[in-house]
């Protein structure tokens, strides 16, 4: 197994286990909400994190990438660090324009509990930018260690607060806080960005660079939003915060999705920005990592799909039912979404960032036109359709544009291929019961295996090459 193929396997390995903890325990903390938590009050906890997303990434121009990026460059710990000193002189600014504008805006819209809301969007920034940090320094194990650590804290402090006192949504706010914070401890205490950053490591022209490389994210983020976050807020306003809660548990499938895409993705946005700098044929690396993401999204989806009408009565309380209809809609728009922003690590690889803010203005806009004329038909799904149809949109012309930058080819028969299988389960979900989708998910699983057997050989003979080698030492 060659070189690049080992680290990626390493990296998506880590991120898998981390994720997996996590992403799991989130989904058995379905009936704590739905079973504590009527619609309505999770629709407005949903709008309102909606409302904290959009501050905390459009203001900080998601400068916490540009920092991996270039820290990724040096091989200096102090020029590291140097590259970490500059940015924070970027993210000071944004966080003093954070307070003032979330601020004012919560003059206008009287957000419940906005303390907490302000306190959950800055905490949003601050594990961003130690994650990036920790992953540019290559403390991968950390992040799911630390990742799973909060995970806990979450969840404990959800169960003390929503069952025990009946504290309602507010909790959860105050949950995510916690478990943010000692993740970022957690992290602080290996990474020591407090110790090690200083004054005289900036640098002026980093901190320029970075400004231009980050200023398309500002403008990308926000486009990103009106693909996404808007959603819930025209739900909410426009038909009822129950739609949206429904809306929003529906979502929650959508975690499972993202564990697929994101451990890929985060495992592969590493690869790539090193990649960028060692191969000259570029648009052959991006090509055969873009079919095997495609291939690694749409098995996944085959699995989860039946999966969720396995489970589906187990997890959510009987006041949620409506969320059934809006899943596979969900989770097809979680899937494009992903591999927009995959396509987006590209155009971040080769220094192009300025080129994802075209396609990302064009998808919002067919998201929002398209869930303005269908809302008063469909309620929430017609959210969950614009979102995918957006989403589609949007990767289509980030293909285009890398295929002239870079010659990326794309099999569209490989994908046509790929999401049959997807659609059979898809219909089989919304037809049948538990008993079939229990059938359908082992046929499922047996095409995965199937599909990755290759990928599995190459991981089995890695732990036993690793496994070897310890007893060897030993």
């Amino acid at each position: 197994m060659n070189k690049t193929k080992q680290n990626f396997f390493k990296s998506s390995l880590c991120y898998l286990l981390g994720n997996i903890l996590s992403k799991v325990v989130v989904v058995f903390l379905l009936p704590l909400y739905t079973n504590y938590i009527s619609p309505e009050d999770y629709g407005r906890y949903d709008l309102y994190v909606a409302f904290a997303n959009f501050f905390s990434t459009v203001l900080f121009c998601e400068i916490w990438i540009g920092t991996m990026r270039f820290m990724i460059e040096e091989k200096e710990m102090k020029q590291k660090f140097s590259v970490i000193s500059s940015s924070l002189t970027v993210y000071f600014c944004s966080v003093l324009l954070y307070l003032v504008s979330f601020s004012i805006f919560n003059v206008f819209m009287g957000i419940r509990y906005f303390p907490l809301v302000l306190a959950f969007g800055f905490m949003l920034t601050v594990q961003n930018y130690y994650l990036y940090a920790a992953r540019a320094l290559g403390k991968n194990v950390l992040v799911a260690v630390s990742g799973f650590s909060s995970t806990c804290v979450m969840v404990l402090l959800n169960v003390i607060f929503i069952k025990g006192f009946h504290m309602g949504y507010s909790s959860l706010f105050i949950a995510s806080i916690c478990g943010i914070l000692v993740q970022a401890v957690m992290l602080e205490s290996s990474v020591r960005l407090i110790k090690n950053v200083s004054p005289s490591l900036i640098d002026k022209t980093t901190v320029r660079k970075l400004v231009v490389y980050c200023l398309p994210y500002c403008l990308n983020s926000a486009a990103y939003w009106f693909l996404t976050g808007f959603n819930s807020v025209a739900v909410t306003e426009w038909i009822s915060p129950e739609q949206n809660g429904y809306y929003a548990i529906a979502n929650k499938f959508s975690v499972a999705v993202n564990l697929v895409g994101t451990c890929f993705s985060l495992a592969w946005q590493e690869t790539a920005f090193t990649k960028s700098s060692e191969n000259s044929e570029q648009g052959r690396f991006y090509s055969r990592a873009t079919d095997l993401y495609v291939k690694f999204v749409f098995c996944g989806l085959t699995v989860i799909v039946p999966a969720i009408g396995v489970a589906f009565n187990v997890l959510v309380g009987s006041e949620y039912s409506f969320a059934r209809r809006i899943i596979p809609l969900s989770l097809m728009g979680a899937a494009a979404n992903l591999f927009c922003i995959f396509l987006g690590n590209i155009f971040g690889a080769i220094k192009k960032t300025k080129y994802i803010f075209v396609s990302m203005v064009v998808s919002c806009l067919v998201n929002v036109g398209l869930l303005m004329l269908l809302i008063n038909h469909l309620m929430a799904q017609a959210a969950a359709l614009s979102l995918m149809v957006g989403c589609i949109v949007n990767a289509t012309i980030r293909i285009l544009l890398l295929r002239k930058l870079i010659g990326l080819k794309v099999n569209l028969v490989r994908i046509a291929i790929y999401s049959l299988p997807m659609i059979l389960v898809s219909l089989i979900f919304f037809r049948f019961g538990t008993a079939v989708n229990a059938v359908t998910l082992a046929a499922a699983l047996a095409y995965v295996c199937y599909m990755f057997r290759n990928l599995l050989k190459d991981l089995i003979r890695m732990i036993k090459s690793k496994l070897g080698g310890r007893a060897v030492n030993a």
